[in-house]
């Protein structure tokens, strides 16, 4: 089973930065006391304050480590009073949500931290670690200012953060309205009509593959009623439109954990050839006209199959002639863009041929994740140099599952201690999991059990400080004899 989140070290953080708003709606907390005692008790707690930071919210310390482009300080006592003068509250204090918050403000006089405010869906605000019980509750006024003030003193992110939450939310509007007429076009008593109906609407959702919200959960319901067969001549019948295939990418691939598991029966029974087919079909669809999300996995996939169709598939997407790059800010992207990933499949392939290609590009690149992943390709082609700690520091499946094989490649010899330091620290759960079973491997050892779904890499770790110089030595012996029979 694949266990794809995070670690704790990270997930705290990210459960504090990243909640969104369907996650808030927990059981509420009666408030307590006035909004206008609480304004007031805001006010003197940081008359003295001369420094206002902005952060995700989380310690300052994992923040500016992990996102320091989205901290921001302002300076002088005066700073301070004009933000307060622009926070305006409602009479009484709200109900209070369970989330923390995405941003915090940080009130500080010199380095002695006066007061932690949180900063929730653009229309209230959290006392840390205060008396206050609820949420004090922004004005409509408020609730437009706070944004822009902070961009007129040259921090537009909350600006723009407030700007796209309300774009998405129109947007989520227009697919919701999208995605219900869609699966109204399934004709009564006619399952292969709703499984195209069906693949349709998911084609058009923003949710990935393996991770449909309710309204993608209930359309996956329906194809209970479709069997393997007619959900395949549906699949035909979409042929000549892949912008609607990317809706049965999730169920052929077996991706989608709201399917109905009866449809695995779609790929498992095809030939060989016919799967092939679909699987090069599927996976263009996606690359072209899928979720952003969607599109790293496919890309892993790819790599599963040493076939020729699929080493020109991985070669055209690397030359940017197969697929559509990911739309968001590439230092937003936790993963390689779409022409490096491809390169990282075939490296992963044995496929020496682009060897070149790899050093050349290595050498204009200047996003990390790309950086890493064609490090990595040179690991996976024989050069142990490139296999480096930092490429298990990135919440990447791609680099940190490819880093894996890249030392499992060099059987023990390197790489061992990058396996142990950090391979057993990657922010993904699944990558960490997997780190384990590859130093099960490498060492003969058996501290994870796939059975149970049980991965001890804490003993792992404690083998390796004990027998790890012994392993090492024994490996390196091993190599000088095996180097001295050769002719």
């Amino acid at each position: 089973m694949h266990r794809e989140y995070l670690s704790s070290g990270l997930l705290g953080l990210v459960m504090k930065s990243a909640w969104v708003v369907g996650w808030s709606m927990a059981v509420p907390v009666v408030a307590q006391g006035e909004s206008g005692s609480w304004k007031a008790a805001l006010k003197s707690t940081v008359a003295e304050a001369n420094r206002l930071i902005v952060a995700p919210s989380g310690s300052l310390v994992e923040a500016r480590k992990i996102t320091p482009h989205l901290v921001f300080e302002l300076g002088g006592n005066e700073k301070v009073e004009d933000f307060i003068d622009v926070v305006q509250v409602n009479d009484a204090l709200g109900l209070e949500c369970k989330c923390y918050g995405r941003w915090a403000f940080h009130f500080y006089r010199n380095k002695e931290l006066l007061a932690t405010i949180g900063y929730a869906h653009f229309d209230r605000l959290k006392w840390k670690n205060s008396k206050w019980k609820g949420d004090a509750l922004l004005t409509e006024e408020s609730r437009v200012e706070i944004p822009l003030w902070f961009k007129k003193n040259d921090f537009p992110n909350l600006y723009e953060a407030r700007e796209a939450e309300f774009e998405k939310n129109r947007m989520g509007k227009a697919e919701n309205e999208l995605f219900e007429g869609l699966l109204r076009e399934a004709r009564d008593g006619d399952p292969v009509s709703l499984a195209v109906a069906v693949c349709k609407a998911l084609s058009v959702s923003r949710s990935t593959m393996n991770s449909p919200q309710y309204k993608e959960r209930r359309a996956l319901a329906k194809l209970n009623q479709v069997s393997s067969d007619e959900f395949l001549l549906a699949m035909k019948q979409l042929r000549n439109s892949p912008e609607y295939l990317v809706g049965a990418a999730g169920i052929f691939f077996q991706r989608s954990r709201a399917r109905p598991k009866h449809l695995d029966g779609v790929r498992d029974n095809m030939p060989p050839d016919m799967r092939l087919e679909w699987t090069l079909r599927l996976s263009e669809a996606v690359l072209t006209h899928g979720h952003d999300d969607d599109k790293p996995w496919i890309l892993r996939h790819l790599a599963r199959y040493d076939e020729p169709a699929v080493v020109r598939m991985l070669h055209l997407i690397a030359a940017g002639e197969i697929g559509r790059e990911r739309d968001r800010p590439r230092e937003a992207l936790r993963e390689p863009s779409n022409q490096v990933g491809a390169l990282l499949a075939l490296a992963l392939l044995n496929d020496e041929t682009i060897h070149l290609e790899v050093e050349q590009r290595l050498k204009k690149a200047d996003h990390k994740q790309d950086v890493a992943a064609l490090e990595l390709c040179l690991a996976l082609l024989g050069d142990p140099s490139f296999i480096k700690n930092e490429h298990f520091s990135f919440g990447s499946y791609s680099i940190g599952l490819a880093g894996l094989t890249a030392i499992e490649r060099f059987n023990g010899e390197y790489g061992m201690d990058v396996l142990v330091e950090s391979g057993f620290s990657h922010p993904w759960m699944y990558v960490k999991d997997q780190a384990v079973v590859t130093f099960d491997k490498l060492t003969g050892t058996e501290f994870a059990d796939v059975s149970r779904d049980a991965y001890d890499w804490q003993q792992a770790r404690a083998w390796w400080d004990s027998h790890g110089e012994e392993f090492k030595q024994r490996h390196r012996a091993e190599s000088t004899d095996a180097a001295s029979e050769k002719p």
